[in-house]
């Protein structure tokens, strides 16, 4: 019973150090998924072949454990690992940065070292690549295609057409 007792305790406290997930929070999950699947990286960006493509998050971002289960699945001929971490750096292809991590000098760092930045914080698409927005009740995505090119990375003509903008 103790045992019980502190188990649950220790996940109410793990659960209470990350953000509180939107109800939508899964349906994010899975357009970002989308996004690393329709972005191209030049292949200098991967270690070998087969590397993964990284897609990085801070632990405590509300989105954390639902980009977790995209863990492992396919991106083209690669794989999508999700790290949890606090530093983003060229390690990562990709990152989803929450609005305290998303400022005009991080996002263009993280441009310069090849990332792809992905932010649902307003006016996101003024320095970074792409920005998650809603619209009435539906998720939507808004896209600074010249920021993504400056990362790098190509994103695919089907992915540029369902943007509500492309700058």
């Amino acid at each position: 019973m103790i045992a019980i007792a502190a188990s649950s305790l220790a996940a109410g406290t793990a659960h209470a150090r990350q953000a509180s997930a939107p109800p939508d929070a899964g349906a994010r999950a899975a357009i970002i998924y989308n996004f690393t699947r329709f972005s191209s990286w030049d292949a200098s960006r991967f270690a070998t072949p087969s590397s993964p493509v990284v897609l990085c998050i801070q632990p405590r971002h509300a989105l954390a454990a639902h980009l977790a289960s995209f863990n492992g699945r396919p991106v083209g001929d690669r794989s999508l690992q999700v790290r949890q971490t606090g530093t983003f750096d060229r390690s990562c292809h990709a990152a989803v940065l929450g609005p305290a991590e998303a400022n005009s000098a991080r996002l263009a760092s993280l441009a310069r070292e090849g990332v792809l930045t992905i932010g649902d914080s307003e006016g996101f698409i003024a320095n970074g690549a792409i920005g998650i927005i809603t619209v009435g009740r539906q998720i939507r995505f808004e896209i600074n295609n010249r920021n993504a090119r400056n990362a790098g990375v190509v994103l695919s003509s089907s992915l540029l057409r369902l943007a509500v903008i492309v700058r």
